[in-house]
């Protein structure tokens, strides 16, 4: 799932005031792969360009506050001798660095920087998360009228649905790790369509949605990314079941749930709309 349209990490940096220094081999080996060096203490000179393309792991107040002001992307290093330590205010923390693997790493990098994670790929098409830049494509497929017949529209003022894009990166993305993702083809990175999870309140399961525009559909491209999404959903985040609400008449994705292994004729109303819920059982 990384993104090296926009790679830049280098450098994983443990400053610590507290712990003796860890042992950090097979931290070092798993990391190095992915050319990525590891550090205990700050090496020097510390130029501007280390601070960017590093990941800090610190374990006191004063040192995190301090590299966060300079902008620097930061995990509190949580251990028994810092338990005194207020570092509530550091977004991320990590008791076991030498025991993280690289992409934990990397995903917190990407955080701190708001590059999209690539959440996966198929064929033709690559799944990523949204970022403000997808704003004129979304408009572009939801302007279709049989797009919104059967879901929600975009907000009619265009700033308010970039709030909404931006909120919805810090708090979905970032609470849950997962959302709705944009869906572009590989050969020209033109956004068609978007899918992904979200959870509806009043459910456990969490939910499937999409939509491919119009250009794009009967071509395969749900079923297909649809199809990857369900296997990252089992294998990365261990969802065993899935849920789909589909409004009453829409046959098309009707047809293509059935296809995707959704089962059962469950009939739920939801903001005084008409649905029927089904299930896919891993």
């Amino acid at each position: 799932m990384e993104n090296a349209e926009f790679t830049k990490l280098k450098n994983i940096i443990l400053i610590s005031s507290h712990a003796e220094r860890p042992e950090l081999t097979e931290m070092e080996k798993e990391l190095a792969v992915h050319d990525v060096r590891v550090w205990y203490g700050l090496p020097y000179p510390v130029e501007d360009y280390l601070l960017e393309e590093s990941l800090f792991l610190a374990d006191s107040e004063s040192v995190c506050r301090g590299l966060l002001e300079k902008g620097c992307c930061v995990i509190a290093w949580l251990h028994e001798k810092n338990r005194e330590e207020s570092l509530e205010f550091v977004p991320y923390g990590l008791e076991n660095p030498e025991e993280a693997e690289y992409e934990y790493y990397y995903r917190v990098y990407c955080r701190y920087h708001n590059i999209p994670w690539i959440i996966g790929e198929t064929s033709r098409c690559r799944i990523r998360e949204m970022r403000l830049e997808d704003l004129e494509d979304l408009y572009e497929i939801y302007k279709e009228p049989s797009i919104t017949a059967f879901m929600e529209d975009l907000y009619q003022d265009k700033e308010e649905e970039r709030r909404y894009i931006q909120a919805y990166i810090k708090n979905v993305y970032g609470f849950f790790g997962f959302g709705t993702w944009i869906i572009e083809k590989k050969s020209d990175k033109k956004v068609i369509g978007r899918a992904g999870f979200n959870y509806r309140e009043g459910y456990a399961e969490p939910e499937l949605g999409f939509v491919i525009g119009v250009p794009y559909q009967r071509q395969g491209y749900a079923y297909e990314c649809c199809s990857r999404i369900l296997e990252i959903g089992k294998e990365y985040y261990r969802f065993d079941t899935v849920q789909v609400l589909l409004k009453a008449g829409n046959e098309a994705s009707l047809r293509l749930c059935e296809k995707l292994g959704f089962e059962g004729n469950e009939q739920v109303w939801e903001q005084g709309e008409l649905y029927r819920r089904m299930l896919r059982k891993d």
